[in-house]
């Protein structure tokens, strides 16, 4: 009878449907989530380019790369609301698909070290001390497209990598940058810290939504993308928006660092002619 019963058991197995796929993707709601954020950067990309062009030649540096911060955020964003940029992973032991948008990867990879470099040239960080603080953000951007690819538990390894990258980019921010930031002048100080503190809160929120979403996938695809568009805005749109309006105290520090520069050169030409 048992023998009976496992056979039934057997042949029951066979014949059931396999099971239902579920395909976690963005709604009408998530995509017009996609359409607003690109024009907003959009938006602001006109009104940054009009500034910039504005300016002086000799002034445009910190300008210039708020503008291809805010371009390649709005490309990414376009590419995403279009359809590009994005592709379907299966998560590990599940008949589950979640869209990944890798496009934001793209971005991340360009952007972020551009909005560090907005901090590095306000602050006059070494060249040494900007390399490292640049190539852990670039190491954290990739560590987490290798988190979000992966299917399996290996995704946490490459999430806790990510972190760890993060801590020595805020360190050599909050350290390093602000040391040279208040060398420079005390505005520049205090403008570099408020600053970075606000990236160091924003950037912290990006890898609780990556666990989240591309991690643990407990929130929806709307979530995610709603989540992720609000810190970019904030971290990109407004922090960029921030140095363009403070840009005279950074003209203003500028030209006294190249006045002490040049007070050597001029000093050594006296006292040649004497």
């Amino acid at each position: 009878m048992d023998t009976l019963a496992s056979v039934v058991t057997d042949v029951a197995k066979h014949h059931l449907p396999p099971p239902a796929e579920v395909h976690q993707h963005i709604t009408s709601f998530g995509a017009n989530v996609l359409w607003v954020t690109f024009i907003a950067f959009f938006v602001t990309f006109v009104v940054f380019a009009a500034k910039t062009f504005a300016l002086k030649s000799s002034e445009r540096a910190n300008a210039y790369t708020s503008l291809f911060l805010i371009t390649i955020a709005a490309i990414a964003y376009y590419s995403m609301a279009t359809g590009l940029g994005v592709s379907e992973e299966r998560r590990a032991h599940t008949h589950t698909y979640r869209q990944l948008f890798y496009a934001r990867y793209v971005d991340w990879v360009f952007t972020t070290p551009l909005l560090l470099l907005e901090l590095v040239l306000l602050s006059g960080l070494d060249l040494g001390t900007t390399l490292w603080i640049i190539g852990a953000d670039i190491a954290m951007i990739v560590t987490g497209l290798f988190g979000a690819l992966e299917t399996g538990a290996f995704k946490w390894g490459w999430f806790f990598a990510g972190c760890l990258f993060m801590v020595f980019v805020l360190v050599g921010l909050l350290k390093n940058g602000r040391e040279s930031a208040f060398r420079r002048n005390s505005d520049i100080g205090n403008l570099y810290s408020g600053l970075s503190i606000s990236l160091l809160v924003l950037w912290c929120a990006y890898p609780i939504v990556w666990a989240a979403s591309e991690g643990k996938a407990v929130i929806s695809s709307d979530k995610e993308v709603l989540c992720y568009a609000v810190l970019d805005i904030l971290a990109k749109i407004v922090f960029s928006t921030i140095i363009f309006i403070k840009h005279p105290i950074v003209v203003s520090a500028n030209a006294e660092a190249n006045s002490r520069l040049d007070e050597p050169l001029l000093g050594a030409a006296g006292s040649d002619a004497l």
